[in-house]
């Protein structure tokens, strides 16, 4: 398609957009997902590179929902990894990995924080659903105050308006009495 472009001498803009358009005309950009054999090459390069390659972190990675399958799929990337990995003390590393890892005790912590998580992000949700709530509160009050509140509000400029008066009522009579003196 580049070629394409570059022969018609259109910009490079012109390129990345109708490349764009040929790939959202294909399948929407939101259920895009990477091809099972990218996730599975992103999964071994993971297992490679990660100083961590127990069980639980690769869990924590991948985000599974069945025990089988998430065992299963370790024990095949860890398979992959061993078998793809070039250097000696990563591969022992990897070997050593392998003989010693017990995938259902793993298993349980990473349902164990998975739930956490789970109750962490409800409890977000509910905390920002009761602020929002608490707003719209707050705001009604502020716009439309009810009677008692106004009452409230009132009775003390009724007790500062009466020292008021009674200051000057004072001030007054001071006065007139000075005069007459």
């Amino acid at each position: 398609l580049l070629g394409v472009c570059w022969a018609r001498k259109a910009s490079a803009v012109d390129c990345v957009l109708s490349e764009a358009n040929n790939l959202a005309s294909h399948r929407p950009i939101s259920n895009m997902k990477p091809s099972r054999k990218k996730m599975k090459q992103r999964n071994i390069d993971w297992m490679i590179e990660c100083n961590n390659q127990t069980p639980i972190e690769f869990f924590r990675f991948i985000q599974p929902t069945h025990k089988a399958r998430a065992i299963e799929k370790y024990g095949k990337i860890l398979d992959e990894a061993i078998r793809l990995c070039k250097a000696p003390d990563k591969q022992s590393k990897l070997k050593n990995i392998k003989e010693t890892v017990n995938c259902n005790s793993d298993w349980d912590v990473w349902l164990v924080e998975k739930r956490a998580m789970s109750i962490r992000g409800e409890i977000h949700e509910t905390n920002t659903e009761v602020h929002r709530e608490l707003n719209v509160v707050v705001r009604k009050r502020v716009i439309e105050p009810n009677e008692e509140s106004l009452r409230k509000r009132q009775k003390p400029l009724d007790e500062e308006q009466e020292n008021e008066e009674y200051d000057n009522e004072a001030e007054s009579s001071r006065c007139i009495m000075r005069k007459h003196s």
